[in-house]
């Protein structure tokens, strides 16, 4: 299937030395990357760090080593570079025109590489957020149509490429993908999972609890670790593209709801998978927290493969009242409330609009959400 940022990519690998591909496991980087180079007719080697044996010998390289072996191919295609221990060593080279190839770094997780780099990567336009597959990609390749048709299904089994044309066997799929995100004890260099029944027992929670407000303190207390654990593995999920952890919005009023977060995840099969529930829709109790993760999912997919600096807040009051997602970027404040219900009224929250008059208030549905999941 083709990526909404294929052509932009290709251009970028003909005149680029470093290119970063970040984005979930299991989504496809590396067979991405290795298409858009056979479809420029470039010669290039892939070699898979998550393989243990094959980083045990990369990282055993000498500068000289190092330097021998990536002189080699005039691209190289990188997965999981996170964990190549000599990757800054690598760039460095290349920058410094000792080695002469290119590589494209296909990252699950934050790369080790200098702060320096990466913002010139990403200020140049060759760092691409490489997600699950978006709802406008699906419609450019199933139709819109058809991905109404599928919508019921798109929040029980999500956006993998995978499931992507919703196989049979969709449910084994992503068992598959979740038990191998489950069992890896590996996120990146620098962090190490070294309590992995712990790492599971907070991914577990996290996925039961959300879409609601909570705290470090609730998860901590359900897991059965402390909060500093709990607080350091959501943080690292995030970091590995497979939650997001979205702030209570607040500016000191009284009556807001303040230090808890929302958690949502990245796609919604690979919640479904870690719970291990894919009853379908009209047989669950979690449909409307279902629809609310589909729509922030996709939209901050969107935004992300758009270069969207955007801050992400939902807000509560004591006093019972909330809006689901507030967006806020240079020129414009949204604030939204989301509705599985075609014709359910949903009304601004009183005290949201004393406090801050300037926030548009807007409500999503299954008759409007189009427009939120591609508004730029």
């Amino acid at each position: 299937m083709n990526r909404v940022f294929e052509e932009t990519i290709k251009n970028q690998l003909k005149s680029n030395r470093i290119i970063l591909l970040s984005g979930p496991y299991g989504v496809g980087k590396v067979s991405f990357a290795s298409k858009c180079l056979n479809d420029l007719d470039f010669r290039f080697e892939t070699i898979d760090f998550r393989n243990e044996k094959i980083r045990k010998k990369f990282n055993k390289l000498s500068k000289e080593e190092l330097t021998w072996y990536f002189n080699q191919q005039p691209f190289f295609v990188l997965g999981d570079a996170q964990l190549f221990d000599s990757l800054q060593l690598l760039l460095d080279e290349i920058l410094a025109e000792k080695i002469k190839t290119s590589v494209v770094l296909c990252c699950a997780f934050e790369p080790p590489i200098v702060s320096e780099l990466k913002e010139a990567l990403k200020w140049g336009g060759l760092e691409f957020h490489f997600p699950e597959l978006t709802y406008y990609e699906l419609t450019q390749q199933f139709g819109m149509v058809n991905e109404e048709q599928r919508l019921e299904q798109r929040l029980v089994f999500g956006s993998y490429p995978q499931v992507a044309n919703l196989p049979e066997n969709s449910s084994e799929l992503l068992t598959e993908i979740t038990n191998q995100i489950l069992n890896s004890t590996k996120l990146g260099v620098e962090d190490r999972v070294n309590k992995k029944e712990s790492m599971i027992r907070i991914l577990q929670t996290a996925a039961h609890l959300f879409g609601q407000p909570v705290s470090y303190n609730q998860i901590a207390e359900r897991a059965n670790v402390d909060n500093e654990t709990a607080e350091r593995y959501l943080k690292l999920f995030q970091k590995a593209n497979l939650i997001f952890l979205i702030p209570s919005f607040h500016t000191e009023q009284k009556y807001e709801l303040k230090k808890t977060h929302l958690i949502y995840f990245c796609d919604n099969g690979i919640r479904n998978g870690i719970i291990q529930n894919f009853n379908p829709l009209p047989m669950r109790m979690d449909e409307e927290l279902l629809w609310k993760n589909w729509l922030v999912s996709e939209r901050i997919k969107w935004n992300k493969i758009n270069g969207k600096e955007v801050q992400y807040y939902f807000w509560r009051s004591h006093t019972r009242q909330q809006l689901d997602f507030l967006e806020f970027q240079q020129g414009s404040k949204n604030a939204y409330k989301f509705s599985l219900e075609k014709k359910k009224m949903l009304k601004e929250s009183p005290l949201f609009k004393t406090y801050y008059p300037d926030v548009i208030f807007k409500t999503v549905n299954r008759s409007t959400y189009l427009t939120f999941l591609t508004r730029k």
